[in-house]
């Protein structure tokens, strides 16, 4: 019956100390702490049984810190950290920041803050395991042992892309702009030159805008839909209008800039080294701004005239735009003296 109300209690507490936290660091403008304050621990319930171990469940305790926010431990076997002072010690890498990312209270598997608290700490010893050669689980847990409510593969699958975002290491954002043709042509209605699709080698959404282009000139999606915004993997065109006065020949820049935001989380360790080092959930942006560009050109259709010293004058008209009333015609004209 103590046992039973002790569980109980427990439950109660954890259920309390998983208030919602805001998490995210001041839009990159928070410094990483020196050191954070942990209070004490509430036991968390074991969903999966070690069989290894006597078919007790892997069970551990809660690592909070003093405004609520719970952490993670690095170490399954050493002591509890609780009521102390922990200290940074380094960045981790790219697979601990994926995992502080998706996982509890960033993201929620279950809608059980226990279970997805449970998940995220288990996920936190497998990924280790993966990557460092540690034992904080035993084989049997990772493929075979009892998981009533089925929380493995969620954890696997956590583990898994954890995994590949460290191979992948933190990645900054990349631009470049290249086009295969710089000269802009006339469309078949000859209201504006448009450019060729301008490829956009980027993986994060970038902008673009025009510099020295002609007036009302724009910029649109490839099948004309003027935007300035674009998302990875999206090219666009340049349209520039007309002139039916007579337009002059031109040369101007396409810019485009990507913001890319990569997170980052740190470990911290306590005074007694018999304690568990810790990570918190508590994510760091750190920003970078790429560029990228290509210069476009015009060229409105000439008036070639033969030399008049020839005996024969020839006016030879190429390409001339003659524009009345909306019309374009195409003029040739040759009168032998």
């Amino acid at each position: 019956m103590k046992n039973k109300i002790l569980t109980i209690l427990f439950a109660t507490l954890l259920t309390v100390a998983f208030i919602p936290t805001y998490v995210f660091a001041e839009d990159g403008t928070k410094s990483v702490p020196n050191t954070i304050n942990l209070t004490s621990s509430t036991g968390v319930p074991g969903y999966i049984t070690n069989e290894a171990d006597g078919n007790k469940t892997i069970t551990f305790g809660t690592k909070t810190m003093k405004d609520g926010t719970l952490v993670y431990c690095l170490d399954y076997a050493k002591q509890t950290t609780v009521n102390t002072t922990a200290t940074l010690k380094k960045e981790m890498d790219a697979g601990m920041a994926y995992l502080m990312q998706n996982g509890y209270p960033n993201k929620s598997f279950t809608g059980n803050k226990n279970i997805d608290y449970y998940i995220t700490q288990v996920a936190v010893y497998w990924y280790l395991d993966e990557t460092t050669g540690s034992k904080n689980l035993t084989d049997s847990f990772k493929t075979t042992d009892s998981d009533p409510k089925n929380l493995r593969p969620t954890i696997k699958k956590l583990v898994d892309d954890a995994v590949a975002a460290n191979k992948k290491g933190y990645v900054d954002p990349t631009l470049s702009l290249s086009v295969s043709n710089s000269n802009l042509t006339l469309n078949s209605d000859n209201t504006y030159f448009i450019s060729d699709e301008i490829n956009a080698n980027a993986n994060n959404s970038y902008t673009v805008t025009l510099d020295g282009a002609p007036e009302e000139s724009f910029v649109a999606d490839i099948n004309g839909n003027k935007k300035d915004t674009f998302n990875a993997g999206e090219n666009f065109k340049v349209y520039v209008p007309v002139n039916k006065d007579g337009g002059a020949d031109a040369s101007f820049k396409v810019n485009a800039v990507s913001t890319g935001t990569i997170y980052k989380v740190y470990q911290y360790d306590p005074a007694d080294s018999r304690e568990q080092s810790l990570v918190t959930p508590i994510l760091y942006p750190e920003s970078k701004t790429v560029n990228g560009n290509v210069v476009l050109s015009l060229t409105y259709p000439k008036v070639v005239v033969p030399d008049t010293s020839s005996s024969s004058i020839i006016f030879y008209i190429i390409g001339a735009l003659l524009i009345s009333s909306g019309i374009v015609l195409t003029a040739r004209y040759a009168k032998n003296k």
